[in-house]
């Protein structure tokens, strides 16, 4: 399912950020970081434009 694929690449989008930031590569954790919401609020968006369209049928 396409959620699926949206939540865990955001989810591993996040590790990695975890990882650079340990390795204190702050540069690649902004931009990590940065995916990982993106990604995240994409999907929360497209759950939220199901679930409006089907209401509206």
């Amino acid at each position: 399912m396409e959620y699926d694929a949206w939540l865990r690449q955001s989810t591993t989008d996040f590790e990695v950020a975890k990882k650079n930031y340990l390795n204190k590569d702050y540069y690649v954790v902004a931009f990590f970081c940065q995916q990982a919401v993106e990604k995240a609020l994409t999907l929360f968006l497209l759950k939220r434009i199901k679930r409006f369209s089907k209401s509206m049928t």
